[in-house]
Order: structure tokens, then C-alpha cells, then sequence
């Protein structure tokens, strides 16, 4: 929500956050928060047909299935794969061009594989768009 309230008022990208949990005796990390950007050219309709379409998504991404938990076309996706995580797409158009914002976390010691595996997808997805 933090991330989304900075990019919505134009303030610098947060790019990472740690959510601690203190239940009576150390303080641990449990979640690791990252955003990821793409531009890219293509329209909106385009970009959401490649998240949204059983087809085109199974081009670019690799992992268990989505369960779209709420669907704004072509403006923004929420979905989870079925962990407690929530995954959240927000497409933009900015000069012709549209930003894909990438919102995801992971459990602290998993995150920066999480991270590393979203940005390849995201990077096969592009490729695909071109």
C-alpha cells in the first residue's frame, strides 16, 4: 500500500520493504516487499491479454497457476498462485508507451530468488510483446 501511494503521487520508487513479526521473543523478518517496472511498447489491452490469456501467458510465465482474485482491464490485476502472497499488476500508459508495475513479496529468506525468477518472466513477457 506504501508503494502504491508513493507511485501514485510521483514520489521515488520503493523498491523494498521488510514486514517484522515479534510474537513474544526475537524480532524476525517473515515478508520481503519489491516492485519491479516495465515499459513497454505496446497498448494497456495488449499487456493485460498477456497476464489474462491462458494462451499468452503460458508464452512467457512459468510457476503454478493464478487465481485473479480482482480484475480492473485493463488498468490492474490482483491474483495470488495459491500462497498467502498477493501479486498485484498495475498497467499505465505514459507517452504511448505502457508501465507494467510488478508487485510481489516472499518469505525474507526466498525473496531474492522471487525477485531474480519475476524480473526473467517479466523479461520473457516483453520479449513477447515486440
Amino acid at each position: 500500500a506504501l508503494a502504491r501511494h508513493a507511485r501514485d503521487r510521483g514520489w521515488p520508487p520503493i523498491e523494498r520493504t521488510v514486514v517484522p513479526s515479534h510474537q513474544g521473543g526475537l524480532l524476525t523478518i517473515t515478508e520481503t516487499y519489491f516492485a519491479i517496472a516495465r515499459t513497454v511498447d505496446a497498448s494497456r489491452e495488449r499487456v493485460f491479454r498477456m497476464w489474462t490469456d491462458p494462451e499468452e501467458l503460458s508464452r512467457w510465465y512459468r510457476g503454478d497457476p493464478f487465481d485473479y482474485l480482482e480484475v480492473d482491464a485493463p488498468a490492474r490485476i490482483v491474483l495470488t498462485t495459491g500462497e498467502p502472497e498477493l501479486l498485484i499488476v498495475t498497467l499505465s500508459e505514459v507517452g504511448g508507451h505502457t508501465v507494467m508495475t510488478f508487485e510481489g513479496s516472499a518469505p525474507a529468506d526466498e525473496a531474492e530468488d522471487a525477485e531474480r525468477a519475476w524480473h526473467a518472466m517479466l523479461d520473457r513477457l516483453a520479449a513477447g510483446l515486440r
